[in-house]
Parts: structure tokens; sequence; C-alpha cells
């Protein structure tokens, strides 16, 4: 073979390999294109569901607050209530044992008072009792 056949024939080989390399560069652009459209409509759906989910998340981070806010309230109000209970429970317990503790000393000087009427009266129901028994014995001792 002749240099210029030689020649010819790796021209002839380095056409085919960059044609082949050529199409291999044409494939590899067409498959990144293709991948390239569903990519972005997948961030760009990605994209918009993130913006709902924040907006979610503002509207929800809104709500607890206002969640919260009554929820201290409603604390406040019932501890303020229970306080307010027991403070009258607290005074009816003392008024309770104040109108206890009078009706004992009402009841103790009742008892006292009862007990001097009772016997001031077993007394004179004595005297008279003996009265009588010194009028009868004199009755009956001065007709004998």
């Amino acid at each position: 073979m002749s240099q210029e056949s030689l020649q010819s024939l790796i021209l002839d080989a380095v056409a085919v390999v960059l044609l082949l390399q050529t199409l291999m560069l044409l494939a590899v652009s067409i498959f990144i294109v293709r991948t390239v459209r569903p990519l972005e409509q997948l961030i760009a759906n990605a994209s918009e569901t993130l913006r709902t989910v924040r907006r979610v998340a503002e509207r929800l981070d809104v709500a607890l607050t206002q969640i919260d806010r009554t929820v201290q309230s409603r604390m406040e109000q019932a501890d303020t209530v229970a306080r307010e209970v027991l403070e009258r429970a607290y005074e009816q317990a003392i008024a309770a044992d104040k109108l206890i503790g009078h009706l004992l000393s009402t009841l103790e000087k009742a008892t006292a008072e009862i007990e001097r009427t009772v016997r001031r009266l077993f007394r004179e129901g004595n005297a008279l009792n003996a009265g009588m028994r010194a009028a009868v014995r004199t009755l009956f001792s001065r007709d004998t």
C-alpha cells in the first residue's frame, strides 16, 4: 500500500470515528433535551408544592398562635375562678366554724341555765316536800 492510500485509509477511519463521535454527541444532546423538560416540570411542580406548603404552614402558625392565646386566656380565667371558689369556700368554712362555735357556746349556756333551773326546782320541790311533811307531822302530832 502506498502512503497516500494509507493516509486516505487513516483519514477515512478518523472521519468514521468523528462521525460516530458526532452521532454520540447528538444522541447525548437529544437525551439531555428529553430529560431536561420533565426535570424542569418536576422542579416547577416541586416549587409550586413548596409554595403551597409554605402558605399552609403560615396559616397553621397563625391558627396555632390564636389557639395558644385562647388556651392561655381560658387557663387564666379558670385559675381566677378556682381562686375565687377557694376563697369563698374558705370564708364559708370560717363562718361555719364560727357559727358552730357560737351554737356550742349557746348550748353550753342553755345547758347550764337548764341545770340551774332544774336544781332550783328540785330544791324548791324538796323544800315544799319538807314543809308539807313538817306541816303534816305538826298537824298529826297536835291531835295526839
